[in-house]
């Protein structure tokens, strides 16, 4: 059987990560669902895989539907392709009534019902403060169950994974994602899945993006039980690489060229300004954020009460800092506070990565401080 050490983890998670790509969409095939709930992540998310990636180039892409931003996985905002958008779209409304009839105690029918008409009434680009007051209408002049928990409502539609999302105006990484449109209706041209042919499909995704990774892993990410994802793990046979982990457990990785590989990757040098809740953190449930840091330095980077992660430094294959933007407009500076015990970077280290950042952020970046 496999063994994998902390270290093999670490340079294939940076293989997995930092691949190879030459296009925006080829990278997006390769990274699987991008988490979102910050505007800007996708496009860090790219800066640090792809420098040169533009701001341009982005937009242009979202906004031709090439890149699809929605409430899928675990009801949290991902950014994803649209084949990926159609496997994930598929997971996420599977239980989902189910889930939100059982905390809400209302009928499971009447809550399906609830969200198909908010779907119908979003047919063009709809205010979500508008969805939502219609749902309140719905809500109010419904069946009793309804009407007691119009002030449930948000819940109610929170993660509707029918719903794309998109901000008022063509600054894609700056405004938040006020509008919705019901997917069937933007996207005529969305592939009609099944709910296990998803799951495979998603679970071959996450090992090739994230690999290896643990039963609990996938589970997390994906947002979905033991028994479907073990039926997918068979259903995928020999293309599954199992082995051991460093801590006795079992672990499954994608049997390709790059789980054959041992050297480190290039991204085992130099600096990377990583997006926030990126995936090198966040594509694993709590034990597998710790491929890059430690657990002190995890609780500087991640708030487990608010669920809020912060953008870090990836420096020689290592988590080594958090980073942030200071000042107004289009001129501003970089802020990084290293995470102890590291010692500062030479500001001269960051060139490479804030170059790709003014890019894809569209920013003039008019210096480095290092604390």
């Amino acid at each position: 059987m496999r063994r994998w050490s902390s270290d093999d983890l670490r340079r294939a998670t940076l293989r997995r990560q930092f691949p190879e790509s030459t296009s925006v969409l080829d990278l997006m095939a390769d990274l699987a669902p991008i988490q979102s709930q910050v505007p800007r992540a996708p496009f860090l998310t790219m800066a640090s895989r792809r420098p040169g990636t533009t701001d341009a180039e982005l937009v242009t892409l979202f906004e031709a539907h090439q890149l699809i931003k929605a409430s899928t996985l675990r009801g949290t905002v991902f950014t994803s392709d649209l084949q990926q958008f159609a496997w994930s779209q598929r997971i996420a409304r599977e239980g989902r009534q189910q889930l939100l009839a059982a905390l809400t105690k209302v009928p499971v029918e009447h809550v399906g019902e609830l969200l198909t008409a908010v779907e119908e009434q979003a047919a063009d680009w709809r205010a979500w403060e508008d969805l939502l007051d219609h749902a309140r209408g719905l809500m109010t002049a419904g069946p009793p169950e309804l009407a007691s928990r119009v002030d449930q409502v948000r819940f109610l539609l929170w993660g509707q994974a029918g719903l794309i999302r998109r901000p008022p105006d063509a600054a894609w990484h700056k405004r938040t994602d006020v509008l919705r449109r019901a997917a069937r209706v933007a996207l005529p041209e969305l592939p009609t899945v099944g709910f296990d042919e998803s799951v495979v499909a998603m679970v071959g995704q996450h090992l090739r993006a994230y690999g290896p990774v643990t039963k609990d892993d996938s589970c997390f990410y994906l947002g979905i039980r033991k028994t479907p994802l073990n039926q997918a793990l068979a259903a995928l046979g020999d293309r599954v690489l199992v082995g051991e982990g460093p801590d006795g457990r079992l672990m499954c990785d994608w049997a390709d060229d790059l789980s054959e590989s041992t050297g480190d990757p290039e991204a085992a040098s130099g600096v990377r300004l990583l997006a926030d809740f990126d995936g090198c953190l966040l594509g694993y449930a709590g034990p597998g954020r710790l491929r890059f840091c430690t657990p002190e330095q995890l609780a500087l980077v991640w708030n487990a009460k608010n669920a809020v992660c912060a953008p870090t430094v990836l420096h020689d294959g290592r988590i080594v800092a958090r980073w942030k933007t200071v000042g107004t407009g289009r001129r501003v500076r970089i802020e990084v506070t290293m995470l102890p015990p590291h010692r500062p970077l030479r500001e001269a280290a960051f060139d490479d990565a804030v170059a790709a950042l003014a890019a894809v952020l569209d920013l003039e970046i008019h210096a480095v401080r290092v604390t």
